[in-house]
């Protein structure tokens, strides 16, 4: 199964940003903020990522 690289970031991205929703439901407290904005961060790297990619033709 050949996927292209830029397909798989910005799926990568969409799973990380469904994982924020649920850690923002599930958790209370401060560090819940965090936890958010740690994996928010990582998937601005695959859609950055996604984006090289895709304009590389990868």
């Amino acid at each position: 199964m050949n996927q292209k690289k830029w397909y798989a970031q910005f799926w990568y991205a969409a799973a990380k940003l469904i994982g924020v929703l649920w850690i923002l439901l599930c958790f209370d407290g401060w560090y819940k903020v965090l936890f958010a904005a740690i994996w928010v961060l990582l998937a601005g790297i695959n859609v950055y990522r996604g984006v090289i990619y895709y304009k590389q033709g990868v």
